[in-house]
This record gives C-alpha cells, structure tokens and sequence, in this order.
C-alpha cells in the first residue's frame, strides 16, 4: 500500500515539473503564493497493534490542488501522506514497526490549481507506547493503604503488560475536584503494583501518576474516596 502510494505521488510530481499537468500554468504575476503543511498532533500514542491518524493539510485555503509529504521517524521512511481531492489523509502506525521518538513532515510539496509549486513548511510529532495507571484505597480506623497499578502497552503481545520497576507518586487531594500533593513515593513489583500505608484520620481523595521516559508516555490515575 505504502509503495503504491509513493509512486502515485512520484508520478504527480514529475508530471507537475514537466509541465503535462491538464492545466497551462499562468504567467509568474498570476500565480498565487501560498504555504502548505501537514498539521500533526503534539503526541502520538500507541495503544493497540494498528493506530489511525487523521493529518489534515493546511494552508493555501481555495486554491489547493494537490500535496504530500514523506513522514520520517528514528527507522527513517514511514509512511507517505498524500492530500489529493481532500483536505484530510490518514497516518498508519503499526506497533511492530514504528519505534518511539521524533517523526516529521520535513520532505513535502504542494501545488496550487494553477500548477504552481508552492513552499512547504515541517512539522514534526513524537511517538510513544500508550501507559495506564490505577488506584485503590482501603481505609482501617485512621489508617489508609493506596494501592498503585502501572501498565504499559506491548507491542510484541500486543496488549498492557505490567509496568515494573517504575517509580510513581501516590497524591493525596483534600477533594476529588481540589489540587494535590504528593503523599509517598513507591516502585512497582512484577506485577507493576506497589502499596503504601500512611495515618488519615480524615476523609481524603487519592490518585496514582507517573511521569514519561523516552518510549513511555506518562499517565495518572482517576481518583478514589477513602
């Protein structure tokens, strides 16, 4: 599909340069003057063994014709994005072959429906395996064990597996609404679990988060009342 893709665009773009577009290019004073990019989301998350995502084109606003662009990663060539009738093509990232870091648009072009190639602008989006965290809480009298549960998605079972060995903080919240603080510090087992006990004699929310690495987004947990 990839390969079917680029050469598509291959075709376009040397058909464009020697001028057999069905259009007769206008003379230099008419020709319109834009700028196209392909308009990338912040962040990427992988979560499940093929992820979608819409990369609508911007720029040139009533006079596109046609435009692509290469997407490139830490492996090199990705994919190819190619807006043709439309305003909106869709990046496929695949778990078993998109490696996390930076990804870019830096090698693109576009035309306008007078022919003309306009300039193209780079953007870039960072890739990341999808994490999850969760939280529990078992109150004793004055006393409060929080349980935390760190998962990760895996790319080779495609599914969350257990997150070990990963440091998260356990807040406390005076309301399930109001800002937090850190409570304790702990590190996953195995299992990706890991508990505290702590003195609360009053009525507290709390709430499970770690911070991201380099393949792993970061996540925090929904809040529970004990």
């Amino acid at each position: 599909m990839t390969s079917f893709r680029r050469l598509r665009t291959i075709a376009v773009t040397v058909l464009m340069t020697a001028g057999l577009g069905v259009a007769t290019a206008p003379t230099a004073s008419a020709a319109t003057t834009c700028e196209y990019f392909a308009d990338l989301p912040a962040r990427v998350s992988i979560d499940r063994p093929e992820v979608r995502v819409a990369v609508p084109v911007r720029g040139c606003e009533g006079y596109m014709d046609y435009a692509s662009a290469d997407v490139y990663g830490p492996a090199g060539f990705h994919d190819i994005l190619i807006w043709d009738g439309t305003r909106t093509d869709y990046w496929y990232l695949y778990d078993w072959d998109t490696p996390p870091g930076v990804y870019d648009t830096n090698d693109g072009h576009g035309y306008t429906q007078d022919m003309t190639q306009q300039p193209w602008r780079a953007d870039t989006t960072v890739v990341k395996f999808a994490t999850q965290a969760g939280v529990s809480a078992t109150r004793s009298g004055g006393r409060v064990t929080i349980n935390a549960l760190a998962t990760r998605y895996d790319g080779g079972s495609n599914k969350f597996i257990p997150f070990a060995n990963r440091v998260v903080a356990i807040d406390q919240c005076l309301t399930p609404t109001s800002s937090c603080s850190v409570l304790a510090y702990a590190v996953t087992n195995a299992a990706g679990r890991a508990s505290v006990t702590v003195n609360a004699p009053a009525l507290r929310s709390y709430q499970v988060r770690y911070g991201e690495s380099s393949s792993f987004w970061g996540s925090t947990s929904t809040r529970v009342r004990a």
